[in-house]
């Protein structure tokens, strides 16, 4: 009874003087938008064009830094089975635009193999653009998947880098493997190269998208080279900011689909893009980021 009272008079006391409970949805960030308002309150906002990323391992060769040595056949009856699961799933978010990690000048080309997908005269290859991107696409009845890629943007070449490094007598570039950190990192990359050819597909994709693992990837961009320099040459960070630059471009690309009345779009991309993307998405006032996690489940 005594807790009972005191609660009434607490609350009693903040009306008399105008105090309000603090308003936790001003630091949830769960998947929502944060925005400033008229009265210059900072709250949690369901509106914006709503945008879902799933950030996957390349299904066939990249250009990644990390080389896969452990094959992985999405085209086997096995894989495909689960590629049209993953499909059922992603295109239950109903998004209006695919978006897929290829450079805008090749938009002509994606238009040109997705409409004979459609006709039925393409069979899809092994890429990850194809096997998801098209056929959710496809599923919905779209009449394209969206390019959004962007080239990186550096302040230096890597030839100039490796002189700047010689000057300052520090060590040259190494492979990630031979960094103190880097080791760790490797060894994640590794293990994540065989679980992709043991787990489901499903169930792997899930793993690369949780918590833990994003918080990983962005750590890679923070060892390593990135510590090169000294404080009136910060060699490291300009050099990696090539990478934040990218997906800063990227960004902007997917802002454009959401320009679009009505838009949804999913992306599909490598998941090394997503902690930054996610970064945007969910500061940027007229989207709202839907986490992939619940459509994996």
């Amino acid at each position: 009874m005594r807790q009972t009272n005191l609660v009434f008079i607490a609350a009693a006391v903040m009306l008399a003087t105008g105090c309000r409970a603090p308003r936790s949805s001003a630091i949830e960030t769960s998947g929502g938008r944060t925005v400033p308002m008229s009265d210059g309150r900072v709250v949690q906002d369901e509106g914006g064009a709503p945008l879902m990323m799933l950030g996957v391992f390349h299904f066939a060769s990249s250009g990644d830094a990390f080389r896969s040595q452990v094959p992985f056949d999405v085209l086997t009856p096995a894989r495909q089975r689960e590629v049209e699961e993953l499909v059922d799933r992603l295109a239950a978010f109903r998004p209006t635009h695919v978006a897929v990690e290829a450079l805008p000048e090749r938009q002509r080309r994606l238009d040109s193999l997705y409409a004979a997908y459609v006709a039925g005269t393409y069979t899809l290859g092994a890429n990850e653009i194809f096997q998801l991107g098209f056929r959710v696409a496809r599923r919905l009845g779209h009449s394209r998947v969206y390019a959004v890629d962007a080239r990186m943007r550096s302040y230096t070449t890597y030839e100039s880098l490796q002189a700047s490094l010689a000057a300052l007598a520090q060590t040259p570039m190494l492979t990630l493997a031979d960094q103190p950190w880097g080791a760790r990192y490797w060894r994640l990359f590794q293990r994540d190269d065989s679980l992709k050819a043991t787990q489901p597909l499903r169930d792997h994709l899930a793993y690369l998208n949780s918590e833990p693992r994003l918080r990983a990837s962005m750590g890679a961009n923070l060892i390593g080279l990135f510590r090169a320099g000294n404080d009136t040459l910060p060699l490291g960070p300009d050099w990696v900011t090539q990478s934040f630059n990218r997906d800063l471009r990227i960004f902007r690309n997917l802002q454009r689909l959401a320009e679009q009345p009505g838009s949804r779009t999913l992306l599909i991309i490598g998941a090394s893009h997503i902690p930054t993307l996610r970064m945007l998405a969910e500061s940027s006032p007229d989207i709202h980021h839907h986490p992939v996690g619940p459509y994996l489940r």
